[in-house]
């Protein structure tokens, strides 16, 4: 982030909990924030309004941030196949650009299956491991899945209206954590 972006986040910023805008307060948060990609910190400034009353400061803003790329990451599941040519700062180099792009959202979210799938092999879990997947996912329940219908994020309850409720769940959500097994027929190897 520049610092012209890091002054148009403070102005947003600003208009949430009326601050008074600076040069200095913009040099204060441009130092903290410079790392961070301006949408990044425009998506984490939403998240904290709409989940707090709390003053925001650059703390929430690199917490939310980092949880979010995590969540990319994870969600990614990015695959990297070293190349027998390169050396080990190019292998390095190219692996930290693939983990990069995940994290900014560059490579969207794929099951693991079909991260690893090639052209020559079907894109399908072994029973093994689909009956693991299948295990956990009914063991945490309709947490282990980002709703459908209200866009909420794996790990945390379902909004309803502004507000989340504890032990609410949509329909869909119960529906999309259901076992694989249980709501589609599994593809034979």
């Amino acid at each position: 982030m520049n610092r012209e972006d890091t002054a148009k986040l403070i102005g947003i910023v600003a208009l949430g909990d009326n601050r008074t805008e600076s040069d200095e307060m913009t040099i204060y948060w441009h130092d903290l924030l410079r790392d961070i990609r301006i949408e990044d910190a425009l998506q984490a400034v939403t998240i904290h309004r709409r989940e707090s009353t709390e003053w925001l400061q650059p703390a929430h803003i690199i917490r939310i941030v980092r949880a979010q790329r995590n969540l990319r990451l994870a969600a990614a599941n990015p695959v990297h196949e070293p190349v027998a040519d390169e050396t080990v700062l190019q292998d390095l180099s190219r692996r930290a650009q693939l983990l990069t792009a995940a994290a900014d959202g560059r490579i969207g979210p794929r099951p693991v299956h079909l991260a690893l799938a090639k052209p020559d092999q079907p894109a399908a879990l072994p029973p093994a491991v689909q009956d693991a997947v299948d295990a956990a996912r009914s063991a945490r329940g309709p947490l282990s899945v980002r709703c459908p219908f209200c866009e909420t994020l794996a790990g945390t309850a379902c909004r309803a209206g502004k507000r989340t409720k504890p032990g609410f769940f949509h329909p869909a959500r119960i529906e999309a954590a259901r076992p694989a097994a249980a709501t589609a027929d599994r593809p034979g190897p």
